[in-house]
């Protein structure tokens, strides 16, 4: 059974919003937690399925930065403009995945207050995390449950479109 909450019909709705006003062409988002923003780069040699890294940083990465969000069921799935690759919750991490799969591709997008938004797991309490697994790696993202920290608040930047 699907639980739907009124602040999640709330967060649907003004993301559906933002996602309708725009004309035909595809409208494309930089998804930021604080200064930094997600990127997903394409993978080295090799066969599909493709699951990548998707690092949080500053730098400049032109397309591979830039995200699709579209309306999916009752939530949203998110696409890497650069990669074409999926948002995908992959055990406890979120990676790039070169296949859409609507069970760990989905995501409900929920307000967080101050132009914020926690980036959720249907059906589970577990929020997208910005994190360093140890020092002296990139930030990538995790799925852990929702806490309010700044690591697990994101806006999503209008870039084009």
């Amino acid at each position: 059974m699907v639980r739907i909450t009124l602040s999640s019909l709330v967060s649907f709705l003004v993301v559906l919003l933002l996602v309708a006003t725009t004309s035909e062409a595809a409208v494309l988002y930089r998804i930021n937690n604080g200064d930094s923003w997600a990127k997903n780069f394409p993978p080295g040699a090799g066969r599909p399925p493709f699951l990548t890294e998707v690092i949080v940083d500053d730098g400049f990465a032109s397309v591979y930065e830039r995200w699709r969000v579209e309306p999916f069921e009752e939530g949203f799935r998110i696409a890497n403009s650069g990669t074409g690759f999926w948002l995908t919750a992959h055990n406890e991490e979120v990676y790039g995945s070169s296949d859409f799969d609507p069970a760990s591709s989905k995501w409900y997008i929920e307000r967080a207050g101050d132009g914020k938004f926690k980036i959720v797991k249907p059906n589970k309490d577990l929020v997208i995390t910005a994190l360093r697994a140890q020092p002296g790696n990139p930030v990538t993202l995790f799925l852990q449950p929702a806490n309010g920290s700044d690591d697990q608040l994101w806006s999503f930047e209008r870039i084009s479109g």
